[in-house]
Parts: structure tokens; sequence; C-alpha cells
């Protein structure tokens, strides 16, 4: 699960990159934001060697699924305060740094096609002659006013084209904070993750809770008795962080939308 989330958190490595990236896991943080991340019945086959066969692993597709939520999150975030700006002040944008050092350019998607028109400006990160960061997105160098502006690529599920040029000194921090809530045992973390995975055929009062209070896709199974030999096959996951985007007072972005 793990190494699925942190191969495919790109927002979450820019930051940890540029030093933005602040753990307070602590027992003061506890319950402090809303949770991220999996809360699911599955058959637990899919926990069986032989399983492997057929699928994927499953905790790789669980780690991306946290990882595209908590993208998708940030960036919402980000762009929230971002000042919309025209194609012809683009330029205009990045000089309202006072040092185009402290520039970076987010785009999402395929917003990079927008760059590309641009050749003398825009250097792919595979020429024989660019510069490469070990940065999970990063995309390229935009070459402007003598200065070389790295730029970050993410692939983000219902948010439209556009380009983001960001004071990375005014951005702000992720703030990650622990993931239990009141009652929950610390001995289920797991790097910043609280884990629990439970059989219902090895928790009764787990599978009399669900009984008792059906959800709705348990409800649709009419018979008692069926509903407890269709939870005995199945395994309860609840896989949760906790983190909060606290921006720079002074943040300062600007967003291109290329509709």
């Amino acid at each position: 699960m793990l190494k699925g989330f942190y191969e495919n958190a790109v927002l979450r490595d820019i930051f940890r990159h540029y030093g933005l990236l602040e753990k307070v896991l602590d027992a003061s943080t506890k319950g402090e934001k809303a949770r991220f991340g999996i809360n699911t019945v599955a058959d637990k086959a899919m926990f069986f060697e032989d399983w492997y066969i057929f699928f994927d692993n499953p905790g790789i597709e669980f780690g991306r699924g946290i990882a595209a939520r908590e993208d998708l999150h940030l960036f919402n975030e980000i762009v929230r305060d971002c000042k919309e700006v025209l194609r012809e002040d683009f330029d205009k944008a990045l000089l309202q740094s006072k040092n185009l050092e402290d520039i970076i350019i987010l785009v999402p998607n395929t917003a990079v096609w927008y760059l590309l028109k641009e050749p003398k400006n825009f250097k792919p990160y595979w020429y024989e002659d660019a510069d490469r960061l070990e940065v999970k997105g990063f995309s390229g160098w935009y070459d402007f006013n003598g200065r070389s502006i790295p730029v970050f690529e993410i692939y983000l599920r219902q948010v439209d084209n556009q380009i983001l040029i960001l004071d990375k000194t005014k951005l702000g921090k992720i703030i990650q904070l622990s993931p239990l809530n009141e009652g929950e045992e610390g001995k289920l973390i797991e790097d910043i993750f609280y884990m629990d995975i439970q059989a219902f055929s090895e928790n009764k009062e787990l599978m009399e809770q669900f009984i008792k209070t059906p959800p709705k896709w348990l409800v649709e199974i009419v018979d008692e008795q069926k509903q407890k030999e269709y939870l005995q096959e199945r395994v309860l996951i609840r896989i949760f962080e906790r983190f909060e985007l606290k921006k720079h007072q002074d943040f300062e972005g600007y967003k291109l939308s290329l509709k």
C-alpha cells in the first residue's frame, strides 16, 4: 500500500522537495481534521496468495487511489486562491515575483501541450542538455528572461486544462497530522496511515454490528443468514491519513485557463 501511495503522490513530493512538508503526528493533532482514505468491504480472497494470478496487487491499488484523491484535494485547495490571467498576460504573471528562482509552473493533464507550442521556451526533461530534478511529476524547464523555471505535470480527473504559476516561497505547507480518531489504537498506525483490516469471519462483534445496522448494499440481501454468509467471505478495510494545506498568509498564484 505504501509503495503504491508514495510512487503516485505527486504534489506531496513537490512540497517535500521544496521543504514544505511538515509532520506533526503526535496525539495533539488527533481528530483535528477530516480523514482521507478508504473505508470499504472487499472479498477476502484478495489476500490469498493465488489471488494475484488474476488481479493486480490490491495494496498497490489502494495506495494509488489514496494518492489520486490527495492530489486532487491539494490541487483544488491551491487553485481556489489563484488569480485568473489571460493568455496574453502569461509573461506578466511570471514577472509578478521579485525573484524568478522562486517560481514553479504546475500543469494538470495534457496542458503541457501549451508550453510545447513554444519550443524555444520549453525544454522537456528528456532533452540531452536538460537538467533533471528527481521529483515526481517533473516535466522540464520553461526558459524566461534568462531563468529556467521548473515545470511539473500531474494527472487529475475532473480538472480542466490550465497552467498554474506559483511562488513556492508563498505557497504554504502540507502539515501531516495524526491519522487516529478517539478510541483508536496507535499500534494500527503504519507510517502516516491508520490501517485496520478485519475479516468478518474472525470478528463476531463486527459481524453483529453490520447485521444490526446494515448498509444499503447489505440490506439488498434480504435473508439474515445469507447476509452472514456473504460477510463471512468479506473483510472490512479502513485505511486513513490526515493532513491539511496551511497556505502562506501572502499566498501568490496565477491560473491560465486553456478551455
